[in-house]
């Protein structure tokens, strides 16, 4: 009897198409990550696409089944209904912008929480949309608290949503990591430009992103390439430094206010009753003044949601904490003195899932400036 197991080279390359990846993206990734030769990497992969066991798809924007696979279950959505600030600015927001008697659509409705307080703030009809199979949780507790006569349910993707209505309010929760870092508003869009109503509105109705550099020795030795500095078990592991350097991908975590080195500087803002997601692929450039002599181990993101008039959700740490933390950009350490300027350009452009982003940047001290050094960072999170 013959026993059989996969090849070592291949298991790295079955972990990184869970998500979507073009094949340079991929053979890429999975080479610095794993040291196997690109060309070794590059056969295997041809057999694993010649045996069919891989969907293609040349539409970037399209939805991960893995994403939508997570979203189903409920632990996913107690991640997000218990965070409080998040849930709790969403609900104000309906009850400020949804009328009575208006029609309503939530895409990506997940257990109907926001659709049932359209609802309840008095819209005449509500049409709830969900790709996942948490559809049916809602259903039913739409059903439990009484409110089956107001919500109709589309369980498939957004696009094919076909009511002929006209919408006085779209709200979806779309938003990702650093805002832009999920793909769920080519959904929203699609809707919106299909139902929504001339002056109708939209939950959110745009979106901030915002930028700083920051200091913190200790997360940037634990989880980031500071890691590989100091010898583990006697063995020095310092080449890795620079591998993860040129292979980063932005980090989420919650930061602390402490660390940072300057005010969070505007990056861009997204009107979400007009933009498609190119407006998630953007270039923008920025300079921060240090307030203290430090070093810089990178910059960190988060931004603001506008929700109605009144109603913003600051996702700092200088706000309450949501379960989006903040998202950190690691560099290569850089010394820097008080009064010191930093530029900073970043560049966001698509990727086979989310967008790729880049930083470029520069040091300007009293001696003139110094070397600009550019990052990149793939699509998806470490």
């Amino acid at each position: 009897m013959s026993f059989y197991q996969l090849r070592e080279e291949v298991i790295p390359l079955l972990l990184a198409l869970a998500s979507p990846m073009s094949p340079e993206e991929l053979i890429r990734s999975v080479a610095l990550s794993s040291g196997l030769p690109e060309s070794l990497l590059r056969d295997r992969f041809e057999a694993i696409r010649k045996a069919g066991l891989l969907s293609a798809s040349e539409d970037i924007s399209q939805q991960s089944s893995v994403l939508f696979l997570d979203f189903a279950t409920l632990g996913s959505q107690r991640n997000m209904l218990r965070d409080r600030a998040r849930t709790d600015a969403l609900l104000r927001a309906i009850r400020e912008v949804v009328r009575p008697g208006d029609t309503v659509v939530d895409v990506g409705t997940g257990t109907g929480i926001l659709a049932m307080a359209a609802a309840a703030s008095g819209a005449k009809r509500v049409f709830a949309i969900e790709r996942s199979s948490i559809a049916n949780t809602a259903r039913s507790l739409v059903e439990a608290n009484g409110l089956a006569d107001k919500i109709e349910f589309f369980q498939g993707d957004a696009a094919d949503f076909g009511a002929d209505i006209q919408a006085d309010v779209i709200i979806s929760e779309w938003i990702g990591h650093f805002l832009i870092v999920e793909n769920m508003y080519p959904a929203f869009t699609a809707v919106r430009d299909r139902v929504l109503k001339p002056g109708g509105r939209t939950i959110p109705s745009g979106g901030k992103l915002f930028l700083a550099p920051i200091e913190d020795s200790a997360l940037y030795q634990y989880d980031g390439p500071g890691f590989w500095e100091q010898p583990i078990g006697g063995f020095d592991y310092s080449q890795l430094k620079a591998q993860e350097l040129g292979n980063q991908k932005m980090k989420v975590d919650r930061l602390r206010r402490e660390s940072y080195l300057a005010e969070p500087v505007l990056l861009r803002r997204i009107d979400c009753t007009t933009e498609a997601v190119s407006a998630f692929y953007f270039e923008s450039s920025v300079e921060f003044r240090i307030d203290r002599d430090a070093q810089v181990h990178g910059l960190a993101g988060h931004f603001e949601l506008e929700l109605a008039p009144g109603v913003v959700l600051d996702t700092s740490p200088f706000s309450i904490h949501t379960h989006w933390h903040q998202t950190w950009f690691p560099i290569d350490t850089l010394a820097v003195k008080r009064g010191d300027r930093l530029q900073v350009t970043f560049s966001s452009s698509p990727g086979s899932h989310v967008p790729s982003m880049s930083l470029t940047v520069r040091r300007l001290s009293a001696q003139g400036a110094e070397p600009a050094r550019t990052y990149q960072y793939g699509t998806g999170l470490l």
